[in-house]
This record gives C-alpha cells, structure tokens and sequence, in this order.
C-alpha cells in the first residue's frame, strides 16, 4: 500500500552518533544504486526503505543538508546527483581548425530520425526530471522539452512549429506530477499544441505516461495530500516518488517502440564511415603542419 507524506505525530529524539553514521551509510548505498537522481528521488528513496521519516523536516535537515555535506567532502560523488534547472549558455567556439576537426570527429552522429517512419519528443513538467531523462534521450537522438510548469503560449507554439516540420507521424510523451497542476499542465499542452498544428493535428499524438493513476499502486508510490482541499484529488505524488530506473524505462519504452532497427543499423555503418573519413581529414591536416 502506497504511504501518505504527512508530519509524523511522534517527536524523535536526537539520534546516536552511531544511526547518523547508517543513514550516511544509507543514502550513500541508495544513490549508488539509483544514480543519477535528484535529491528529492534519493529522499523518496530513503522513505521507502525506512531509512528516514516521510517528513518537510527529515527532507530538509537530514537528506539536503547530509548529501549536501557528503558530497563536498567526497563521500558521493557529484555526478550521482543531478540538477538540471541551472546550466551555463555559452556558444560552441574551438581553439582551432585541428581542434574542430578532433571534437567533430569525435562526438559526430548522423540524426536518427531522418531514416525513422515516425518521429518522437519527450516533455517533461520539472527541469530536474530532465536531468534524470536525459541518459535515454540523448541516446536516442530525442528531443527533450522540460517545461519548468505551466509552459508560456511561446514554449508551446515554438514546438508545435518544429512538429509541423515533420513529414512522418508524431508522438510526444509526456512525464508529470499527479495533481491538480500538473494535469492541467499536460492536459493545455496537449490542447494548444494540436490547436497551433491545425489541419496537421491529425498526424499527432499525445500521451501522458507519468505519472497516472494507476502507477501509484504498481510502483507503491508515497502520497501526499492535495495542497487544494477542493481540487478532486484525494492524494498527489510527485515526479521524484518514481524510481530512475522506472523512469528511464519508461522513456526507453516510448522511444524504442518507434524505432526501426534496421534503419537504424544501416544509419550507424553510414555514421561510421564518416567518422573514419573524418579521421583521414584530421591525419592530413595534422601532417601538412609537421
């Protein structure tokens, strides 16, 4: 039975030296096996394995403020905590024609969806989710579109402007909180994008695969009360309450049902030698400077 996040009624005393040192021990082995995770996952994760009391307090002052410390004296590493609502914006520059060619060289990929029937984009209402999304995405060559809640009319005309580029049928699929907020969200996204398609309306589909209804009780998600007494909604769960590897699974599910595998294939022997072309570029430029 999935648990409900309320204050817990029984004041805890201080705990030993000796439980600081397993919960330490805990949220490290939860962030090993889960990363990369947000911090709101890893304290999803210690509630459910009773590490700590599903409590505002225990998330604050014992999850933040211990992986906070953890980290920066090297007991997690940084890389298995993501966060993917702050990042720099600076455009590509190199330190030479040589430089160029070795970078290119190196992370060069042909668009997988020029040779696919149909084409895929994930969206997503937290920024930090995108971080966990990314691994899969960025596999698959997929657009990933975190909308940071209620997206703007220019967010969602901007997309549908790329969707309406596309010759093939589209899918978006989208990953939110179950509340009242986040099924407003997907459910204006949905409206407003097929309204900014027009007569492409009909070779789009939307689908929200996260987190409804009856995944609370599949993956025992903890609940909580809706902040809206008068919303509906007898109980809510965030995006974090579902595991990384759930959620990457799903996202692979979406994506890869999509996919033509043989198309693909031949796309990577194509990528390949291009790479091996580039290679020979780089071996002649590097020689005529000797």
């Amino acid at each position: 039975m999935n648990q409900t996040y309320q204050p817990s009624p029984i004041k805890r005393a201080r705990r030993t030296k000796q439980e600081m040192l397993d919960v330490r021990s805990g949220l490290y082995e939860l962030a090993k096996l889960n990363q990369p995770l947000t911090v709101r996952q890893l304290f999803y994760r210690a509630v459910a394995t009773g590490l700590i009391d599903k409590t505002q307090k225990a998330y604050n002052n014992t999850v933040v403020r211990l992986v906070g410390l953890m980290r920066e004296e090297g007991s997690i590493p940084f890389e298995w905590i993501v966060d993917n609502t702050r990042w720099m914006r600076k455009p590509r520059t190199y330190s030479g024609l040589e430089s160029m060619l070795r970078i290119t060289q190196q992370t060069y990929r042909r668009s997988i969806w020029d040779d696919q029937s149909a084409y895929v984009e994930i969206w997503c209402e937290s920024d930090s989710i995108a971080g966990v999304l990314y691994d899969v995405t960025e596999k698959y060559d997929v657009p990933l579109m975190p909308t940071s809640g209620q997206p703007s009319k220019s967010f969602l005309w901007a997309g549908s402007q790329n969707l309406r580029q596309k010759e093939v049928p589209t899918f978006v699929y989208y990953f939110g909180d179950y509340d009242k907020s986040g099924i407003d969200i997907s459910n204006r996204i949905e409206a407003d994008i097929r309204r900014y398609l027009g007569e492409q309306e009909r070779n789009f589909q939307f689908k929200r695969v996260a987190i409804n209804e009856e995944q609370i009780r599949e993956y025992n998600l903890p609940t909580r009360p809706p902040k809206d007494k008068k919303s509906g909604f007898t109980e809510t769960v965030e995006l974090e309450a579902m595991t990384t590897a759930d959620l990457q699974r799903i996202c692979s599910d979406c994506i890869e049902r999509h996919i033509d595998w043989h198309a693909l294939e031949r796309l990577q022997q194509v990528e390949d030698a291009e790479r091996e072309t580039l290679s020979l570029i780089l071996a002649n430029l590097q020689g005529g400077d000797e």
